[in-house]
């Protein structure tokens, strides 16, 4: 009978170290999907930058054209520069195009992305609800058999100090 407990208290203790796994294995889950969603963030802050910078690229175009307008002296010289300017303009709405494709991508994948990681953190935190009542009730379960195996050692106890009696 005691050799039965044991194994019971053993089987139970593999258990909850089974389940203390997975718990920890369903948390470091939840981690790398939260560094993902930051990098997608990060992503999101560099594009907004990129438009920053096309809208202050825009307002230098337009002051350099207002210039050519207002001086004759140097208007070789800025007409080459506002080509320039203008060349990069259009790499720089060529780029925004892509980034702009780029980020309604990413919306797209971060929205379902979203949606995908909500429906996984419901289910890892039912998971874990879950495993925390198994470890419960597995924790009572092993504390009821050590609570026999006391009483059960009285009662040996005691039957041993009649027999010697």
């Amino acid at each position: 009978m005691k050799e039965d407990q044991a194994q019971l208290i053993d089987s139970l203790n593999i258990k909850i170290e089974l389940l203390e796994a997975e718990k920890a294995d369903w948390e470091a889950e939840k981690e790398r999907l939260v560094m993902e969603l930051d990098i997608l963030r990060e992503e999101h802050k560099l594009v907004g930058e990129v438009r920053a910078r096309e809208a202050q690229l825009n307002k230098e175009v337009k002051e350099l054209l207002d210039l050519k307008e207002s001086s004759g002296h140097a208007m070789d010289a800025l007409t080459k520069e506002v080509e320039q300017l203008l060349e990069e303009k259009n790499e720089w709405n060529e780029e925004k195009k892509r980034i702009t494709s780029q980020i309604q991508e990413l919306e797209k994948e971060t929205a379902a992305f979203n949606i995908t990681v909500v429906k996984e953190r419901q289910t890892y935190n039912d998971r874990i609800e879950a495993l925390t009542r198994e470890k419960s009730e597995l924790s009572q379960e092993l504390q009821e058999a050590v609570d026999s195996l006391g009483i059960l050692q009285k009662r040996v106890s005691t039957l041993e100090s009649t027999l010697v009696e």
